[in-house]
């Protein structure tokens, strides 16, 4: 998936490379330069917990540009959190910081 900001003219690509991961990569306005996102950080699943839903990112289903008035800000509906989140500064919040 590629998504063209139009506030500054960057490109982001959201990657699912299989063993890998879900990766996002940024190229900044006049760059021919890609750059690796880091990805957000998940806490370790609770020994007894009975989910069987790996707490992972597995994939960005969807990207967004903030608004005008929001520069840095990315939205990313992601799987397995399956919410939107903001990424700001090129860095994902940690678990649980939906919006």
């Amino acid at each position: 998936m590629l998504l063209h900001d139009s506030r500054d003219g960057t490109l982001y690509a959201a990657l699912n490379l299989g063993h890998l991961g879900a990766k996002l990569h940024r190229l900044d306005a006049g760059s021919t330069t890609w750059q690796e996102v880091a990805v957000s950080a998940y806490p370790a699943k609770p020994e007894n917990s009975s989910d069987t839903i790996a707490w992972t990112l597995q994939q960005v289903w969807s990207l967004a540009a903030g608004g005008a008035d929001q520069p840095g800000v990315l939205w990313a509906g992601t799987i397995t959190a399956s919410g939107w989140y903001i990424v700001t500064g090129w860095r994902w919040p940690t678990m649980g910081a939906a919006c």
